[in-house]
């Protein structure tokens, strides 16, 4: 939807106004109180609002002293079409109106449906959930059932109006009043299974009498008896030889498991041990930025003491050429040459006697040793990233913690009443299962005799038809309870797969959000965040923290750090809710805690954004009015009069 002209009328402190809007960004400038919030709060009630509503919230909409309600009105484009939509507040009218064919809706539920329809939701929290973003809001996201079944017909193609939830809360209340009165009592409304189960039991005990009557099927019941009594043995003895079993295999399974998990626990022990006795040597060598430092220190004392020697040798050669010139003066005239002679030899002597200084040995052997040391920390530091491999020693650490409970854990479980007096003798569970499937065919042929003998009584003369018609009676009980009971397991299979196929079908919906909320955090942060998950049930987004080490919530973020990490979810959101056009991107100053950097990135990417999109950004600030596509500028209120 393009909004492209919004018509207030008695509504604010906006009174009479008219509004135009291009495609693209849009920014709303104006100081506080010059009618930022109203503008918006008449765009909500415009779109999903009826015009019949009344209360003291709408009423404190209305322009002070104005004589009547307020009326609304806004030209748009969606569908590719040019629409015109008014409510009037005062008259309680509202109409639709389609410009090219002529056709309008004024009936109150049937434009809310069109709008619903226009906008790609009907839902004000919806909307207020994701394509508009409020300052004060930013770092929230409800109406997540609405937001699910949205996602799930997105996603999967579910036909819109098919709502999941609704299927599932259907099927629940189909299964309560099902057993209504199995769990707890329902003398006055039992349930069906309840009723059904009372009528068995009634049945059984008159059949029960009606057998007792007839002599000659005496030695019939007599074994039905004794194989029913059989039966009752043979099940707590099947019961419990599974049961065993089932002990023993997990047994077996959680000693496997403590086995592998100690293994690796000594393992990643050794390995941590290593670690900390290459931290602690790289530790004692010292830090590497001292001796750096210590290093270029004796570098250049050395080259300090070289430079005086290369002096004295200069001192050595000016005294001999003295020497040379004093005496090749002497043999000419004066005694002043030899004077310079003697000069000469005197300054020769003194730069021949100079030796190096002894600290230039000792600083070339220092030197050496720090050399030596950076070369061992080197090696150090290579061995320890060769234990560490891809991991931190803080993770390592916390590996080997979690293995250690693992480790007790499962120990605990093998010491607990239930399992420590498994006996995990193979030959004894061997004879244990051979005895189980004996007893379990033994309790077929007890059940196959049940029903011959049942056959034997049903046959017998005495009183047929009233047996007969006692145990039609609980054979249709028993079909009936079979049947209700059918309808529970497909009731509760039903909302199994229903519920199963759904959560799916969300968490199909989160790895659809999750890379683009990660590439839209990354750009806002400017690369700080690169990876986020978002919640299938409630779609919040948790950001991994490096300094953390783990997912971090977003209240445990700096406060613009987690309005960041919102915006982008509710951007991401936008963009699966609706991959065409969708409804204006309403945002109320959301970049207000952002620091320059971020809020100019941000901006940017929401320029971006608005190519495909229409986006109306309030603000206060003139600092985004570069950004705009069209800059619509609020007066300032009037002052005291």
């Amino acid at each position: 939807m393009i909004l492209e002209r919004l018509s207030v009328h008695n509504f604010g402190c906006l009174g009479d106004a008219d509004f135009e809007f291009d495609r693209g960004l849009n920014i709303i400038r104006g100081p506080n109180e010059a009618g930022k919030s109203t503008l918006q709060e008449a765009l909500l009630m415009l779109l999903f609002v009826k015009a019949t509503t009344t209360g003291k919230d709408w009423e404190r909409l209305q322009t002070w002293r104005a004589p009547e309600m307020y009326t609304l009105s806004a030209e748009f484009t969606a569908a590719d079409r040019q629409w015109r939509l008014s409510k009037d507040f005062a008259a309680k009218k509202a109409s639709l109106t389609d410009v090219a064919s002529g056709d309008e809706w004024t009936d109150h539920d049937e434009v809310q449906e069109k709008l619903g329809e226009l906008l790609g939701t009907g839902s004000r929290d919806v909307y207020e959930s994701t394509a508009a973003i409020r300052q004060r809001e930013v770092a929230t996201l409800g109406a997540s059932s609405e937001l699910g079944e949205m996602l799930q017909e997105t996603i999967s193609g579910t036909a819109r109006g098919v709502s999941v939830p609704g299927i599932l809360d259907k099927l629940d209340r189909a299964l309560g009043d099902l057993q209504r009165g199995l769990e707890r009592s329902a003398p006055k409304n039992p349930g069906p299974l309840v009723i059904i189960k009372g009528k068995i039991k009634d049945l059984k005990g008159k059949l029960e009498k009606l057998r007792q009557q007839g002599d000659k099927v005496t030695g019939a019941r007599q074994r039905l008896r004794e194989a029913e009594q059989e039966l009752e043995e043979l099940e707590p003895r099947i019961e419990q030889a599974e049961d065993v079993l089932k002990k023993a295999d997990l047994r077996r399974r959680l000693e496997e498991q403590r086995e592998k998990t100690e293994d690796d626990w000594v393992r990643l022990h050794g390995r941590v041990e290593e670690a900390e006795r290459l931290e602690r040597q790289i530790a004692d060598l010292g830090e590497v930025a001292q001796l750096e430092q210590e290093r270029r220190d004796a570098e250049q004392a050395v080259h300090n003491l070289r430079a005086r020697s290369r002096g004295r040798l200069v001192q050595v050669a000016a005294g001999m050429g003295l020497v040379l010139v004093g005496l090749a003066g002497a043999g000419i005239s004066s005694v002043w040459w030899l004077l310079l002679a003697a000069v000469g030899a005197a300054l020769a002597l003194v730069g021949s006697m100079s030796r190096p200084a002894p600290a230039v040995l000792k600083l070339a052997g220092r030197l050496e040793e720090i050399e030596s040391r950076l070369a061992t920390q080197r090696e150090l530091w290579a061995e320890l990233r060769g234990v560490l491999g891809s991991q931190q020693l803080g993770e390592m650490r916390d590996h080997l913690a979690r293995l250690a409970l693992e480790r007790a854990t499962t120990q605990q479980q093998l010491e607990s009443p239930d399992l420590a007096h498994i006996d995990l003798d193979t030959m004894k569970i061997e004879e244990l299962r051979r005895q189980l499937e004996r007893d379990t065919e033994r309790e077929k042929s007890l059940q196959r005799e049940q029903i011959e003998t049942n056959i034997i009584i049903r046959s017998s003369e005495y009183d047929v038809e009233e047996e007969l018609r006692t145990q039609e009676q609980l054979d249709a009980a028993q079909e009936r309870q079979s049947r209700l009971r059918h309808k529970e397991a497909v009731y509760q299979l039903t909302r199994e797969v229903l519920a199963e196929a759904y959560h799916e079908t969300l968490g199909r919906t989160t790895d659809a959000l999750e890379p683009r909320v990660v590439e839209l955090l990354n750009t806002i942060t400017l690369g700080r965040y690169d990876a986020v998950r978002v919640d299938s049930d409630s779609f919040a987004p948790v950001v991994y923290s490096v300094e953390k080490g783990a997912e971090a919530e977003p209240d445990e973020l700096s406060c613009a750090t987690g309005e960041q990490l919102y915006l982008a979810a509710r951007l991401a959101l936008t963009e699966v809710l609706w991959p065409d056009e969708g409804p204006p991107l309403l945002l109320d100053d959301p970049l207000v805690n952002f620091d320059p950097q971020r809020a100019a990135t941000t901006l940017e990417l929401l320029a971006d954004f608005a190519q495909a999109r229409q986006i109306l950004f309030f603000t206060c600030s003139s600092r985004f009015d570069g950004y705009a596509g069209r800059l619509i500028q609020l007066p300032a209120p009037a002052g005291p009069v």
